[in-house]
Order: C-alpha cells, then sequence, then structure tokens
C-alpha cells in the first residue's frame, strides 16, 4: 500500500516538474520579448528626439513608431496585430498551465488522503489488539 503511495507521488511530482519546466520556458519566453520591446521602445523615442530636435525640421503630428522590417503602415498593423495575438496566446497559456499544475496538486493531495485513511482505517487500534 505504501509503496501504491509513493509510486503515485513520484508520477505526480514528475508531471509537476514538467509542467513548471514549462512555465519557467513560457515565462523566459515572456521576459526575453518585454526587454526586446523596451529596448526597441528606448531606441524609437531617441530617434525620435534626434529627429524632432534637430535642426531645420519640423514636428510631426502624431508620430508612429514603425518596426524596421515593415515599410507600410498595413504591413506594421498587421505586425502588430500577430506579436498581440502571440502574447495573448502565451498570457493565457501559461494561466491554463497554472490552473492544470493547482488541479494537479489537489487531486494528488486529495488521493493521498484518501489512501491514508484507507490505511489507518486497516491499523488496530491499542483496544482492539488488548482484547
Amino acid at each position: 500500500m505504501l509503496s501504491e503511495v509513493q509510486k503515485l507521488l513520484g508520477e505526480r511530482i514528475g508531471d509537476t516538474d514538467q509542467r513548471l519546466k514549462n512555465l519557467n520556458e513560457c515565462k523566459s519566453t515572456l521576459e526575453y520579448d518585454i526587454k526586446d520591446k523596451e529596448e526597441c521602445l528606448r531606441l524609437d523615442e531617441h530617434c525620435y528626439k534626434l529627429n524632432n530636435g534637430s535642426a531645420g525640421l519640423q514636428a510631426v503630428s502624431q508620430p508612429s513608431i514603425y518596426d524596421g522590417h515593415t515599410t507600410t503602415v498595413d504591413k506594421h498593423e498587421s505586425f502588430s496585430q500577430t506579436n498581440l495575438e502571440k502574447s495573448e496566446i502565451a498570457r493565457v497559456m501559461s494561466c491554463l498551465q497554472r490552473e492544470l499544475n493547482d488541479f494537479s496538486i489537489n487531486k494528488s493531495n486529495d488521493e493521498l488522503q484518501k489512501t491514508v485513511r484507507v490505511s489507518w482505517s486497516h491499523v488496530p487500534t491499542q483496544t482492539e489488539g488488548a482484547n
């Protein structure tokens, strides 16, 4: 009975470890994405200051920031929309993975408590042994 509990716990721990690795990979990807976006924003702000702070240039009303690999507003909007969708999918997947981990941990805990209750129900008490 105890070996079954140990085996079950081992399986659950392995599943949880794999899920944690997946979550850490998602977290790392999102952190890299944020760093890239912060760097892009810093560069865009620097270029904006250079362009609008140079002599002989006039400020443009409502300037837009474009990615270097895009050439038109439509392509930029398409790229931005795709990037937003990917980020949202990654966020949702991370939340779902967290919920799945919570469910798995709670299920393992319930199964372990049930197994322990069943195991202890078969152990004779001291008063039963004295009779």
